[in-house]
């Protein structure tokens, strides 16, 4: 690990599942609890270099990688990519870098793996400690997303939503809870059941809106993105003190459109 206070490039192969996984990552040292990022799809571990930008997260080790089939990281195997391949590369980057407990936050993609993994470990996992306002550019998807990989990814997170009972799941974590939606899920029927749970409900206003990757976005930027094919814009704001987010989405069958989770 790098002993400067700014983020550092490494590459480090792995045997995950025994299959061979080379993962380009970035990372910093610190004192305080650490932090792990894990992004969505179309994303990639750049997303959360602006880290070392904010005071809040002085101090704390971080660690963000590209996902196998993402990005920099390069998997012998794309056939073998889904959610819970992606959660064991976790375990294995975690072990790697030496982190135990430590602060996680997940977005789309990123969040269900965040959810299975949390919910697996639940005395490593803690709340988030601060909130991140951050501007994310998806452009050129092709470019950080490998076309095999692509098929068993979105097979892997239809089957969770359908089977993974992923609803209890996130009931169950052992820390605080937070459900955002905006204005087109303001009927969903289970809001009431996860308030009686426990779970703070959070309504969005009109000007932003929680979209289909489960962050903050204005509406008009959000469209604008969802019209382009190839360029994907979206401007994200969690700058509300909350306890931490950890997103995902995933839509199938009868099942909500949008879980997003903050905890």
């Amino acid at each position: 690990m790098s002993t400067s206070n700014e983020l550092a490039k490494s590459k480090v192969t792995l045997d995950v599942d025994d299959v061979e996984v080379e993962v380009a990552f970035i990372h910093r040292p610190g004192q305080l609890a650490p932090i792990v990022f894990l992004h969505g799809f179309g994303s990639t571990k750049k997303d959360y270099a602006d880290i070392v930008r904010y005071s809040a997260f002085d101090g704390h080790p971080f660690l963000a990688y590209d996902a196998p089939g993402c990005g920099e990281t390069r998997c012998a195997d794309l056939s073998r990519i889904s959610i819970p391949f992606l959660v064991d590369t976790a375990l294995a980057m975690l072990r790697t870098v030496g982190f135990e407990r430590f602060h996680l936050v997940g977005h789309s993609m990123g969040g269900l793996t965040a959810l299975i993994l949390a919910h697996a470990h639940p005395d490593s996992a803690r709340p988030p400690c601060a909130s991140l306002c951050q501007r994310s550019l998806c452009r050129s998807l092709r470019h950080k997303v490998r076309a095999d990989a692509v098929r068993r990814i979105f097979e892997s997170m239809v089957d969770l939503s359908d089977h993974g009972h992923l609803m209890e799941k996130f009931l169950s974590l052992p820390f605080p809870r937070l459900f955002m939606y905006g204005e087109q899920n303001a009927s969903l029927s289970y809001l009431p059941y996860i308030q009686q749970r426990g779970v703070r409900l959070e309504w969005s206003s009109r000007r932003a809106f929680t979209c289909h990757h489960g962050f903050r976005c204005s509406r008009s930027v959000h469209e604008r993105a969802s019209n382009d094919d190839d360029a994907a814009l979206a401007q994200v704001d969690v700058t509300t003190p909350a306890v931490a987010a950890v997103s995902h989405c995933c839509h199938a069958g009868p099942g909500p459109p949008t879980t997003t989770v903050r905890t």
